[in-house]
């Protein structure tokens, strides 16, 4: 039973690190942006159409708006292409995807990509608007085009709206943290505690940098909207930023941004040309245009806790034969209520596993299911006269899903090994 709790932990564990992030939402969300009147934080103005299949845009790792070109290198996500794609032998487009849509590679014009590689996963297609001269072994997915060129064109003006709307938004408030700049480290101190900090940073600084230090006066789980401002070529260098929550890097204006090194966070470019030369892409890459990419990975989802308060009060009397388990849920409570077998009165539930018998009642909402266990019962909310080694057990408290399932992890390793 042990070990097979630990494996359901893992699974759930890696489900979580690989789920989808919609950044542009939630860092809306917990800044308190509206994102503009004209996006009005509206879905579908974030999104892909077509025919009568719409895709949310932030199932997309890369968006272009003119052509992209991969070389030696993989898209660990989907991609989403108004013109042309150009790719190199041996590259991949979606290999870490967990979900299954309809396509994992949309361009809207032509596909001429060299003679290996593999479009993942294999249960999806491909969406050549215009031609499509692709490897052997993922010709037959080629299902899709347009009856005359240009059939995408809108859809992909609508989703280049919704991206110039949020990176105006962002560039447009106020900044809540400043840098300090000693022998390429970047040192960010913040005004206060907040959800979220927006920074400007000019190209002429921010080239320099190499590496970044968030003072103790900013929030540890706070989202960063770093602003690039000012002109000229914007160069990626030396080491990331660091943080808990989404990080943005905003390019203000139309540039040429320059990777030569990792990235962690999401690069919001919409009119600029990203060409990567060298270094790694972690997060989302909204663009003009690709003209060289080596590989962009799954984007780092933040993981949100929340709390919650409440109260439940019951009581149970009888006696019981037999071992077994009880959960259960308050309206104001998450916890989880463990004990003897059995169905009470005035408890809603179902009991199964050895006979028994207890009556009592219940308070707050509680729900109360009763399954069979190995283990010596336990009760919470309170009990009395509970047989087989009762034992009162349970939490007023509610832990976020990503801390219980992290716990799990990591005892289910620990089990594993014993």
């Amino acid at each position: 039973m042990i070990k097979t709790i630990s494996i359901l932990s893992i699974l759930a564990f890696i489900a979580l690190c690989s789920s989808t992030c919609d950044f542009s939402s939630d860092f809306c969300t917990a800044a308190g942006l509206g994102c503009s009147s004209a996006t009005a934080r509206d879905a579908s103005a974030n999104s892909i159409t077509i025919g009568s299949e719409t895709y949310p845009g932030y199932e997309f790792d890369a968006v272009s708006f003119n052509d992209f070109t991969l070389n030696h290198g993989d898209v660990q996500g989907r991609v989403a292409v108004r013109n042309d794609f150009i790719g190199t032998n041996g590259i991949s487009v979606g290999d870490l995807l967990t979900n299954t849509l309809r396509y994992s590679l949309i361009v809207g014009g032509n596909i001429n990509w060299e003679s290996t590689g593999e479009v993942y996963p294999l249960t999806e297609s491909i969406f050549a608007g215009l031609s499509a001269s692709v490897p052997a072994n993922i010709n037959n997915r080629v299902i899709g085009n347009c009856p005359s060129a240009g059939c995408l064109n809108s859809v992909f003006d609508s989703l280049l709206a919704y991206w110039n709307s949020f990176s105006s938004t962002v560039a447009a408030q106020a900044s809540t943290a400043s840098a300090s700049y000693s022998n390429g480290i970047a040192t960010l101190t913040c005004s206060g505690a907040a959800n979220a900090y927006f920074i400007n940073i000019d190209s002429t600084n921010f080239n320099t940098i190499i590496g970044y230090a968030i003072d103790a006066s900013c929030s540890s789980s706070a989202h960063w909207a770093i602003n690039i401002v000012g002109a000229g070529d914007i160069f990626f260098g030396g080491n990331s930023i660091v943080a808990s929550g989404y990080v943005i890097f905003n390019i203000v204006g139309s540039r040429t941004v320059i990777v030569g090194s990792s990235i962690n966070g999401n690069v919001v470019a919409p009119s600029s040309t990203v060409t990567m030369n060298g270094g790694t892409i972690t997060g989302q890459v909204i663009a003009g245009n690709f003209t060289n990419v080596i590989q962009i990975n799954r984007p780092n989802c933040p993981v949100t806790t929340g709390s919650a308060s409440g109260s439940a009060s019951g009581s149970a009397s009888g006696s019981v034969s037999g071992t077994g388990s009880v959960s259960g849920s308050g309206t104001d409570l998450t916890g989880q209520v463990t004990g003897a077998p059995g169905q009470g009165s005035d408890v809603t539930g179902e009991a199964t596993g050895a006979p028994g018998s207890a009556s009592g009642s219940a308070s707050s909402s509680v729900i109360v299911v009763v399954t069979p266990a190995t283990t010596d019962a336990a009760v919470s909310g309170g009990a009395s006269n509970v047989e087989n080694s009762g034992v009162n057990t349970g939490s007023n408290t509610n832990a976020s899903s990503a801390s219980m399932i992290a716990a799990s992890f990591f005892v289910g390793i620990l089990a594993l090994l014993i």
